[in-house]
């Protein structure tokens, strides 16, 4: 059981070095090599939660499930990219249930790797936004700024029209 797991964890940390060096080199994580590593978790998976850990598959299913729903939400309101999206779900099939954190005798640890992951994300935006600013390969300018706002204003109207329209969708068919 202690091999999978370390298989598992070795997965995710191939899985998290592969798709930095590849966002960052070429802009985008293939889709062929996260289909590998969603077999290989499901493969493991199958044998983990099958033969092992049969009692917390219900843990390891509703965890995945939220993932799920979190990252389907994120790429509809484009949020996040696909292959992130993809990533973000070979990660939750890769992570081992074992090692799940628990708050509040609830398990959160693939919400978490969510969470983090924003985290991440922006302290990477942010210094990469520096490091062009010092670096001049941008300059702002008062057409940049209006451009920005412009666009951020209109993606915010957008997704609270969305947000409204479900919820009176849901009001209205649910209630």
């Amino acid at each position: 059981m202690i091999i999978l797991e370390i298989m598992m964890l070795i997965g995710v940390t191939a899985l998290g070095i592969y798709a930095s060096v590849s966002d960052c080199i070429i802009g985008k994580i293939k889709n062929k090599i996260v289909l590998v590593f969603l077999i290989y978790a499901v493969l493991l998976d199958a044998i983990y939660y099958g033969f092992f850990v049969r009692d917390i598959f219900c843990d390891f299913a509703i965890n995945n499930a939220i993932v799920w729903c979190v990252v389907l939400a994120l790429f509809f309101s484009d949020t996040w990219a696909g292959g992130d999206c993809k990533m973000c779900i070979a990660v939750a099939f890769l992570y081992p249930a074992r090692y799940y954190c628990v708050l509040n005798s609830q398990n959160t640890t693939l919400f978490m790797i969510v969470v983090f992951a924003f985290i991440i994300g922006y302290f990477y935006l942010v210094i990469d936004a520096v490091f062009c600013l010092l670096s001049r390969k941008i300059t702002i300018t008062k057409k940049y700024m209006a451009n920005s706002l412009i666009r951020f204003f209109t993606s915010y109207l957008t997704a609270l029209i969305d947000v409204k329209s479900t919820q009176v969708y849901s009001t209205f068919y649910f209630h």
